[in-house]
């Protein structure tokens, strides 16, 4: 005999996840916004101990240790560039794949949309907040060597926008296929 079990309107694990974009977003410019300005500070104290142990006698003496010192500190930017958009791009086909697997009715659609709007109000902060931080005059030498995440910053809203817009296109544009 076959049974069917009843939903449990009252379990913790029936989140219901319905139209609620605007945490999603939000989420995903707090992790570019951290991530960004965490690389920025390493990068700023990695290439001043960098340089610092480069001018040190001890150090000096040995060629290896200083080509080595030089490698990390002209590469780990590159590096960390790559990782920023490499972040932004997962998180954002992260978002599209779950927001195409939520069921929502289309009523959310102008809630998110209003969500959204006043997210990218949000958005247009962090941008300022995260470009003036990064166009201080102290980190100016270490964010020149992150072109990508810069291009990303100075384009904040629109990034934003299409992520935003992408993610409410797959939530709430598919057919009922079931």
């Amino acid at each position: 005999m076959i049974r069917k079990q009843k939903k449990n309107s009252n379990s913790k694990a029936s989140f219901n996840k319905r139209g609620q974009i605007g945490t999603d977003i939000l989420i995903f410019m707090l992790i570019l916004f951290i991530f960004g300005i965490t690389m920025i500070i390493t990068s700023f104290i990695g290439v001043n101990i960098s340089n610092e142990l480069i001018d040190d006698n001890m150090i000096n003496s040995s060629p290896e240790a200083v080509e080595t010192l030089e490698i990390v500190r002209d590469d780990f930017p590159t590096l960390w560039d790559n990782l920023y958009l490499m972040i932004l791009v997962l998180l954002w086909i992260g978002m599209l794949v779950t927001s195409f697997l939520i069921d929502t009715h289309p009523l959310f659609f102008y809630i998110s949309l209003i969500v959204v709007i006043i997210l990218l109000v949000v958005g247009v902060w962090m941008g300022n907040a995260f470009l003036e931080i990064a166009q201080d005059a102290e980190f100016s030498g270490v964010t020149n060597s992150f072109p990508k995440m810069m291009w990303i910053a100075n384009n904040w809203l629109i990034v934003i926008m299409v992520i935003s817009f992408t993610t409410m296109l797959a939530l709430y544009a598919k057919g009922n296929f079931g």
